[in-house]
């Protein structure tokens, strides 16, 4: 939806945090809400978006394009359908399943890094949407990892 997806702030995001040596996105959850109506293909379409932005290289004035990686978020679980809320359905379940092999062939094509969170980590069955400690520390150790392979 127009002014809800942050790439207009992105812009001047990064020339006001420059320079810079990667960039992470870990975006789609919200995405998958019914009243986006969003396909995982569009929210990847989305992100290749972002993506394009941050890869311009007259944002940097002439400093190196930082190195970007882009993170598919941890899927829900089925426990999210039990929230007294409403939002998350079954389909909405089955999107944030989908959103990492949506999110692989898009960061294949730009020549981003990618992680798939949700081989590291699971959401809590508390509410099957948020992470439990043992979780951010499993995401964090991934992320570590990760950024080390990329930037050293």
């Amino acid at each position: 939806m127009p002014n809800r997806d942050g790439s207009a702030y992105l812009a001047p995001c990064i020339e006001s945090h420059s320079p810079l040596d990667l960039i992470i996105f870990m975006l789609g959850t919200n995405d998958t809400k019914p009243l986006y109506s969003a396909r995982p293909a569009e929210i990847a379409q989305g992100m290749g978006r972002l993506i394009r932005i941050a890869k311009d290289p007259n944002l940097y004035m002439g400093m190196p394009v930082p190195k970007i990686l882009v993170a598919a978020p941890v899927p829900l679980n089925e426990t999210a359908l039990t929230l007294a809320d409403g939002i998350t359905t079954p389909e909405m379940i089955r999107k944030t399943e989908e959103l990492a092999a949506a999110y692989a062939p898009m960061c294949a094509m730009y020549g981003t890094a990618f992680i798939d969170l949700g081989k590291v980590a699971k959401t809590s069955n508390l509410d099957g949407v948020h992470l439990l400690p043992e979780a951010h520390e499993a995401i964090a150790q991934a992320y570590a990892e990760k950024v080390r392979e990329l930037i050293g």
